[in-house]
């Protein structure tokens, strides 16, 4: 997954039967900061959905 190199990691997680994959990256002092979350219905990640993890990991860092 190109995520786990970009944003650090991602996790996939069920609820109720639907396939989930979040987004997120640690920050300073060890914070998780949940980016995005999206419906996992292939393999494959939409690059508008990368795009947009990307973005507001780069805003937070920013502003923090």
């Amino acid at each position: 997954m190109i995520y786990i190199r970009i944003l650090n990691q991602s996790w996939n997680g069920n609820w109720f039967s639907i396939s989930y994959r979040i987004f997120f990256f640690t920050f300073i002092r060890q914070e998780f900061v949940l980016l995005h979350a999206i419906e996992k219905k292939t393999d494959k990640i939409p690059r508008k959905e990368k795009d947009c993890a990307l973005e507001r990991m780069n805003k937070y860092q920013l502003l923090n």
